[in-house]
């Protein structure tokens, strides 16, 4: 029998209420797959203030404005972030919150898409921000190295060349360990729930 199967058993059974009796005690015990992706979703969401809240303490610590732009774009890239995140989350909050509205494997299809969508889009949205930030750390770092000569430096060509040699390496290294990041935090989740999915598909 599948999960399918035993989910309409249970339908079937008129074991009460199951929304309100099963449903409880079923996310209490279980280490599903989906309650491991909203928890992923929650810790991601906790770093983005985190880091959103020690980008905007620095701008109170480094005076030249052209350090302070970029923390303001950094700053507004992880608002962003974080609102797109805590509207994914919201979603499978919902998706998951009442199962028994709706066919199980329907919900699950549902969640999946939505996280699957999620992360590839920030992977790809991520790709455009980490120029800003390798700026913004080169600039900072120039500025505390010698802040009496930081306007000057900022003309220096020897200085704008590495800062384009620095975008040039660490652009794709940073996007593949945020990669890393996001399969080590989500994929095993995704896959786990896939194979749910397949586990659930008509025997032919």
């Amino acid at each position: 029998m599948n999960l399918q199967e035993t989910w309409n058993k249970l339908d079937r059974e008129k074991l009460g209420t199951p929304g309100n009796s099963l449903l409880p005690a079923f996310k209490k015990h279980s280490r599903h797959p989906v309650q491991k992706l909203i928890r992923a979703f929650q810790i991601t969401l906790g770093f983005t203030i985190v880091f959103g809240l020690f980008f905007i303490a620095l701008l109170f610590v480094f005076d030249p404005w052209i350090i302070r732009l970029f923390l303001g774009l950094l700053i507004a890239a992880y608002s962003f972030f974080f609102i797109y995140n805590l509207k994914t989350y919201k979603k499978l909050q919902v998706e998951w919150v009442n199962p028994f509205d709706s066919p199980l494997k329907e919900a699950f299809h549902k969640i999946y898409h939505i996280a699957h969508s999620s992360i590839r889009f920030q992977e790809k949205a991520a790709l455009y921000m980490y120029p800003i930030s390798i700026t913004g750390g080169y600039l900072m770092g120039l500025f505390t190295g010698n802040s009496t000569q930081f306007e000057r430096n900022l003309t220096n060509l020897h200085v704008l060349i590495i800062l384009w040699i620095c975008m040039i390496i660490f652009t794709p290294v940073c996007y593949y360990l945020a990669k890393w990041m996001y399969k080590v935090s989500y994929d095993k989740y995704l896959q786990q729930l896939q194979s749910l999915l397949k586990e659930m598909q008509p025997e032919e």
